[in-house]
């Protein structure tokens, strides 16, 4: 077909469960398969990604891969086999939706950078595994034609400490997944199903030492006795590098009958989650774009997050910012929050109108754009 674009895009991660990464392109595809039925997709993932459902589009084909799971085997693999697996599907354009070494290109690159965490907050991966990924960081820009990142606050750390030509960056704001929209369904199940109280406090995310959730348990333990006996803490997500040390507040405030785990929560679920929740806090160091944050909004939760550059950027003043540093902070605006009505009623009103600005659609159309100029460029030979 004439002026047809074979796009392909390299959704690979390590993830066996969905992340926020993996979101953002599940939810990009979703968009595309509705508005473009002109151009051809190949979308490469690995045979782990349960969550990488063929979609019904005919012009949509998933191609499942086989490569080695750790670290640096796979991205040895990314970057010495997959470029020759996929030359054979002539592709005009392809996206790599999270950063990895690319030594060649045969075509126009599209590389999605989420956040610079590797090299502002090491402590996130570790010592070696934060050296790989600014190397990985780094070998891929120097080859990708472009540049997407999710939050202006991304773009401009990688313009300040990668050097990057700004005008080879774009951002595209997440949205909402329709999968966390809430039906007619009034979701009391959830307390029987994951045997957890009516009254809690909520997060979502991967256990991880930069998401310090740890830091709201100390903060729900210096709550007046009244609260702590009328509340309680659920966690939602993986175990992650900070698991153990969460356990182990818990332990030492002596709040094992309080805080609820729950470990990775399908999105049928999660939505109600969400809505049931009395406040969300995610007291995060570095985020790309902090979307849980976005979703607990688009919920009509109140919601309470670390006062940095990127979640200020999405919330507005639609949520309550603290030092994530300060016990006493967060224990206040928790404190606050769960007392106060007419300050809940006004962040939720607020929240409600914030959300209206971000749209999966309008990233997926900002994206195919991005793929189309791309498309139209002369690629300049590898070196």
């Amino acid at each position: 077909m004439k002026n047809r674009l074979n796009i392909g895009i390299n959704m690979i991660t390590s993830n066996e469960t969905l992340r926020g990464t993996d979101r953002y392109i599940t939810e990009i595809l979703h968009q595309l398969s509705t508005m473009d039925k002109t151009n051809q997709y190949f979308i490469f993932y690995a045979h782990w990604q349960r969550f990488a459902q063929p979609l019904k589009a005919s012009n949509f084909q998933f191609i499942q891969m086989s490569p080695p799971k750790g670290t640096l085997l796979k991205a040895f693999w990314q970057a010495l086999i997959f470029p020759k697996v996929v030359k054979k599907y002539n592709l005009n354009v392809l996206h790599y939706t999270n950063p990895i070494p690319i030594l060649k290109r045969h075509c126009p690159i599209v590389v999605t950078i989420h956040d610079l965490a590797e090299f502002i907050q090491p402590t996130k991966y570790g010592a070696l595994k934060s050296y790989a990924k600014r190397l990985f960081v780094l070998l891929c820009i120097k080859k990708a034609n472009f540049i997407i990142t999710v939050s202006d606050t991304t773009k401009r750390a990688i313009l300040d400490l990668l050097d990057y030509t700004p005008e080879s960056i774009d951002v595209t704001l997440e949205g909402i997944s329709q999968n966390l929209s809430v039906d007619n369904n009034d979701g009391e199940y959830i307390f029987e199903k994951y045997h957890i109280p009516r009254n809690y406090i909520l997060y979502v995310g991967v256990i991880e030492k930069t998401k310090q959730v740890e830091s709201i348990v100390k903060a729900f333990s210096r709550l007046d006795d009244s609260l702590q006996r009328n509340y309680a803490i659920v966690i939602a997500g993986n175990k992650g590098n900070a698991y153990e040390e969460v356990k182990a507040t818990i332990r030492n405030c002596e709040l094992e009958k309080k805080v609820f785990f729950l470990g990775y929560v399908q999105d049928n679920d999660l939505k109600y989650l969400y809505k049931k929740a009395k406040v969300f806090v995610f007291p995060s160091l570095i985020e790309g774009f902090g979307l849980p944050v976005l979703e607990a909004m688009g919920h009509g939760i109140p919601v309470i997050a670390s006062d940095i550059p990127v979640i200020s950027e999405v919330v507005g003043d639609a949520a309550v910012l603290v030092d994530p540093y300060d016990i006493t902070a967060l224990r206040d605006a928790m404190s606050k929050i769960l007392l106060d009505e007419e300050l809940r009623n006004s962040l939720i009103t607020k929240s409600l109108e914030r959300i209206k600005d971000f749209s999966w659609e309008n990233t997926a159309r900002k994206t195919l754009e991005i793929y189309r100029k791309l498309a139209g460029m002369n690629n300049e030979p590898s070196v």
